[in-house]
């Protein structure tokens, strides 16, 4: 881990420690409550100029700091806590005996550094300091400075124990160590309780492995997210200066906080959380499969179960789906039958038995549906027969767990899918109006926690490595006009206020060199109608049912899903009008009836579908669904058949790039994944995009998988193909890891998996050398940092890019 002054993002404070002091006092917050992972960590810096840049930090000097004209004197508290420890040593700061000219309080976020212990903190510290002052001087808003780095303050939230973790490293070499809680605020960690503090740090330290891993699953569909710029993203399997990060999760982190797991919330397709499905055993699952540590997992869990008995004999599900997960999948549904057929077993366990029973058959339906989508890929006619029975036995499995757990989301979800699957529309129609949809979970994203008024990632500061073009102007204006914007007047997390230099360590010019006015200037010109579809903002399960809709228009097309559509369901409005019509119908009848006449009949000019009782009431949101699903395949036969004209013709279809990635992203929204593929490939052409690059990478990746499984390809026609494939993606990974670097992230799920790939079909030391022959040492020393260096610790287990 390499840092340089271009790879820092600093926010600069309009007093020293604000943001330290703002983010402790809303520790108890009802929004960080609804927020249990909470956020990023905070690395608060005290920077100043001395009068004398000869003069260091111990040097006799009684000029006292309070004789500076600086505002922000007042305010340098170093840790931003008040010592309420009487009669405890007074620490005397060196920092007094210097002169300065300039006191400046700054900050940014951090995540994925080991935080096990206060000394793996402090050493990140130190490497901070050094990149600050390398060379003496750092360019600050386009003028070197000459800054030092009197201390800095690491923060990192205990989801476990609800606190803040705190490290103040005061150079040249003191350092503290204490906890802020919302009730009691700052506690020091006494050194004669050691066993405590010990425990402390390792669920810290797994706290911040979540948060890490979450941040890049649960945003995985829309390009790993980051919605604060100014977060620094490390890979946390890379940080085993001190730890073997893996094992240290795997055999200590994740049995210390087991049993409180369901504590830090789950993925948004969970409503009912519990100890078998949550972010802990998510994350731990993720790692496992990362490190290839299956068999050190799968020991850690017979140990804990041998400990704790029958308490935890839920933990046989974690083992059938590692073992799942690590491609031994009939060795998992043999777990799994077996636990299921153990009647009575689990009554003292932590998890009721109808929860542990409802996550087994959860999983067998994974396995099983995996293993019969392997089947069709391969497409061997003997295996027909099989396929049907065991969609067949799915569908029996979800009908099953619907009934025991309607208000879950997963079960319907794969009741659904196996409807389609069968080719029973109908069913699948229904099942999915039955969808109990989640209208509050939101996936897990970082949010500020600052003086702004809120808590949260406001818009047009906020960034991805895949949508930055206003954090690029943003950085372009902060570092290039020259402003030293040291009043202390910006609101921090303002663009004023925001210093986002551009690392120079590592420079690939087409992405490194990306001119972010043209960037802008495209969104600006960008056809509205593109802009505007409202598909492309669906969330959670929201997202989730759409693209369940997708497939069933893609087998029976738009047309006959309407006439289906009208067949089982009445629309609200239509429902509205048959309740009003059937009161004035019994009105009418009671009235003719009276005066002999006939009541009203379907040949009387009132349709029969008003008096159909079989029809459902059609839920709002799969209404507002179809409408969506209308205006997505609507533009995309516009552009279809604008393309195809364009071509008949001779003449070039021409769009920004922006707009390749916005009709990229709406064929894949459709499943048309080989159109979309085409416009990230011509978008790509045109200029660098952060979306064009990743979406291909995971169709490439994809293509990869499929053609690797279809057993009617020769192996010479596999072979050729996948390294064609397999070229693109390097080449792109490398574009991909330039591009995140230049926007301060080390760390990406959907590299780890694709890089993953390569080196098990051309192994390490190939891949190695490929980069070496086609870019420069820098690049390489960045792959090799990010990624490579990972796979050469940990060797390389089964890949899996479409990991749960």
């Amino acid at each position: 881990m390499l840092l340089t002054q271009g790879s820092i993002p600093e926010v600069q404070e309009t007093s020293i420690n604000e943001t330290l002091r703002a983010r402790h006092s809303k520790l108890g917050s009802p929004a960080l409550q609804t927020y249990p992972l909470g956020p990023a960590d905070l690395v608060s810096l005290y920077k100043y100029i001395p009068v004398d840049p000869n003069q260091h930090i111990g040097a006799n000097n009684n000029t006292s700091a309070s004789g500076n004209n600086n505002n922000n004197n007042n305010n340098n508290n170093s840790s931003g806590k008040t010592n309420n420890n009487e009669g405890a040593e007074v620490y005397e700061d060196p920092l007094a005996q210097i002169k300065k000219k300039l006191e400046l309080g700054t900050h940014f976020y951090n995540s994925g550094i080991d935080t096990s212990d206060p000394t793996s903190i402090a050493v990140f510290c130190k490497s901070i300091k050094e990149a600050i002052e390398e060379n003496g001087q750092q360019l600050w808003y386009g003028k070197q400075k000459h800054f030092r780095v009197g201390h800095i303050a690491y923060s990192t939230y205990n989801c476990f124990s609800q606190c803040d973790m705190n490290v103040v490293v005061k150079f040249p070499g003191n350092i503290e160590t204490y906890l802020t809680t919302s009730e009691d605020g700052d506690i020091a960690l006494k050194e004669d309780h050691p066993g405590a503090n010990e425990e402390l740090w390792l669920e810290t330290f797994v706290s911040g492995v979540v948060r890490s891993f979450t941040q890049m699953m649960d945003n995985k569909s829309e390009g790993e997210l980051n919605s604060v710029v100014e977060t620094k993203l490390y890979n946390p399997l890379l940080m085993n200066d001190i730890n073997d990060i893996a094992e240290l999760f795997i055999t200590k982190g994740f049995p210390l906080c087991y049993d409180r797991g369901f504590t830090l919330g789950g993925p948004v397709d969970c409503i009912g959380i519990t100890n078998l499905n949550n972010y802990l055993v998510e994350v731990y699952c993720k790692i496992v499969q990362l490190s290839g540590y299956h068999q050190m997992a799968i020991t850690t869990l017979d140990v804990m179960i041998s400990k704790m008995g029958k308490k935890y004999r839920e933990l046989y599900y974690l083992k059938a789906r590692i073992l799942f997960e690590n491609n031994r999948k009939m060795e998992s549904l043999d777990i799994i039958n077996e636990e299921l057929q153990s009647k009575g077993k689990t009554k003292k366990s932590s998890t009721p038995n109808g929860v542990y029973k409802n996550e087994l058959i959860l999983l067998q339906i994974n396995v099983l549906y995996s293993i019969v989508k392997d089947k069709e890929i391969q497409q061997l006619e003997n295996d027909a027969q099989d396929i049907a029975l065991t969609h067949q036995m799915i569908n029996k499995l979800s009908k099953q767990l619907c009934k025991i757990s309607p208000s879950e989301f997963r079960p319907w979800y794969w009741l659904v899918k196996s409807y389609i699957s069968l080719k029973d529309f109908e069913n699948a129609l229904l099942a999915l109006n039955s969808c109990p949809m989640n209208m509050t979970k939101d996936k897990y994203i970082f949010k500020r926690m600052d003086n702004s008024g809120g808590y949260g990632a406001r818009n047009g500061t906020g960034s991805s490595a895949s949508s930055s073009s206003a954090n690029a102007s943003t950085a372009g204006s902060n570092n290039a006009n020259g402003n030293s914007s040291n009043s202390g007047v910006a609101q921090p997390g303002s663009p004023e206020s925001m210093h986002l230099p551009l690392p120079i360590d590592v420079v690939m010019e087409d992405i490194t060199g990306l001119n972010s006015q043209d960037v802008i200037s495209e969104h600006m010109q960008a056809e509205a109608s593109l802009m505007n579809l409202p598909g492309s903002s669906l969330k959670t399960t929201y997202a989730i049912a759409y693209s369940l809709l997708v497939d069933i228009v893609n087998l029976i097309g738009w047309e006959k899903l309407l006439v289906l559509r009208s067949d089982i369901f009445v629309m609200e409005e239509e429902f509205h009008e048959i309740n009003s019509r059937k009161a004035s119908t019994s009105e009418f009848e009671t009235e003719d009836l009276q005066n002999g006449e006939a009541g009203i009949s379907p040949g009387n000019g009132v349709s029969k579908s008003f008096l159909k009782d079989d029809k459902r009431l059609c839920e709002r949101w799969l209404d507002n669904l179809f409408m969506l699903l209308y205006q997505d395949m609507k533009q995309y036969t516009m552009w279809q058949a604008e393309q195809v004209q364009f071509e008949s013709s001779g003449t070039e279809y021409t769009r920004s790039t922006f707009e390749w990635e916005l009709l990229g992203l709406l064929a894949n929204r459709l499943k048309h994944f080989n159109e979309g593929s085409l416009a990230f490939q011509v978008g790509l052409k045109q200029r660098f995009s952060g979306v064009c690059c990743k979406k291909l990478i995971e169709y490439y990746v994809n293509e990869k998988n499929r053609i690797l499984q279809n057993y009617k390809l020769s192996s010479g026609v596999i072979l050729k193909n996948v390294q064609q494939l397999n070229n693109l993606i390097l080449d792109l990974c490398v574009q991909n890891m330039v591009w995140n670097h230049r926007w301060y992230i080390e760390f990406s799920l959907n590299l780890q998996y694709a890089f993953k790939s390569l080196i098990e079909q051309d192994g390490l030391e190939k891949l190695e050398n490929e980069i070496k022959s086609k870019y420069s040492e820098e690049v390489y020393a960045l792959c090799y940092d990010n990624a490579l260096k990972f796979f050469g610790n940990q060797g390389v287990g089964i890949s899996d890019f479409h990991a749960h």
